[in-house]
């Protein structure tokens, strides 16, 4: 569908413009106004965001990250990927390996509709910017999309070759708990809570 193919298009270039999270399309004939065009989210507002390390991790990491049904702290996420990543590497870049469509065996229904998954293959590269050594990993992932309107409900991260250590995960855990602090705050402010100095930030 429409999603698919943006993300098999955009996730190649996520190291250079960044994660794509709504598509400009052009509006029906019926709604057409002038030529402008109009943005369409990609992802539900209530995204979850898994990846399960697959060897023990000491204290107090987690043995699995959850980004818990938050579309920004979702692009938070993705955002810190991308800046660490091209902190430490140079030339970094995106390779589509593999595309599977999974649906259920069950016959969709007015109650069950049928949930629609696709997972993919990536090779992600790049040159380590102190060394020079090239480095790879191969991430493989599972977008599952809403029955009703084709958002992307859940990102699962099936495994990255070779895993990330266990410094990685503690400075992704540390960046997530302040993403997400400074995100709720951000967002009481918007509600008109009393305001703070970081609210200002």
């Amino acid at each position: 569908g429409r999603t698919t193919d943006i993300l098999v298009t955009t996730l190649p270039t996520f190291f250079t413009n960044g994660l794509t999270s709504r598509s400009d399309v052009s509006p029906s004939s019926a709604d057409r106004v002038d030529s402008t065009y109009q943005a369409v989210p990609l992802y539900s507002p209530s995204i979850r965001l898994e990846y399960t390390h697959p060897m023990a991790v000491p204290a107090p990491l987690p043995q699995s990250f959850h980004v818990e049904g938050w579309l920004p702290l979702y692009l938070a996420s993705a955002m810190f990927v991308r800046h660490t990543l091209n902190a430490l590497y140079a030339d970094l870049g995106v390779e589509l390996c593999t595309l599977r469509r999974w649906s259920p065996s069950r016959v969709p229904s007015q109650f069950h509709p049928r949930e629609l998954s696709i997972s993919l293959g990536l090779l992600v590269f790049g040159r380590a910017r102190v060394t020079g050594q090239l480095a790879e990993w191969q991430v493989n992932s599972t977008y599952t999309f809403e029955p009703k309107n084709g958002l992307i409900s859940r990102h699962i991260i099936d495994s990255i070759l070779p895993a990330p250590h266990d410094a990685a995960l503690d400075l992704l855990r540390r960046a997530l708990d302040t993403a997400s602090t400074g995100l709720m705050i951000s967002s009481t402010c918007q509600l008109g809570e009393p305001t703070t100095s970081r609210c200002l930030v």
